[in-house]
């Protein structure tokens, strides 16, 4: 849960003084549904920033080069191989990264893909 607070956080563009309109339509009645980008109105320099750009920037392709984008039957085949190796599945296999594994996704993600809960 902090991890997805903190991406978030690391995410808004409102603290290099960006603020993002429309990335989101909620007509009359209906269900919130995600514009696409080209869609979002993005307004620059409109609050006073409180963090570096190039810091932001920086910190933003730190997590876009850790993020692993994998295709659904990618991410069962990298579990079964963790299995089989392993014999289970924990969460803290999920949650570190061992150099002898190729990359699989953390738990926080492989829940949410999958709609799973821990509880």
């Amino acid at each position: 849960m902090a991890q997805n607070v903190i991406g978030a956080l690391l995410r808004n563009e409102a603290y290099i003084g960006n603020f993002i309109y429309n990335r989101d339509t909620e007509k009359l009645g209906a269900k919130r549904t995600h514009n696409p980008r080209e869609l979002w109105i993005r307004s620059e320099g409109t609050i006073e920033p409180i963090i570096e750009r190039d810091v932001f920037l920086r910190a933003k392709k730190t997590m876009e080069e850790r993020r692993v984008c994998i295709t659904e039957e990618e991410m069962l085949v990298r579990l079964r191989k963790v299995l089989m190796k392993k014999g289970k599945l924990s969460a803290p296999q999920l949650s570190t990264q061992a150099p002898a594994y190729p990359p699989s996704p953390r738990i926080c993600f492989t829940l949410a893909h999958f709609e799973m809960s821990t509880g």
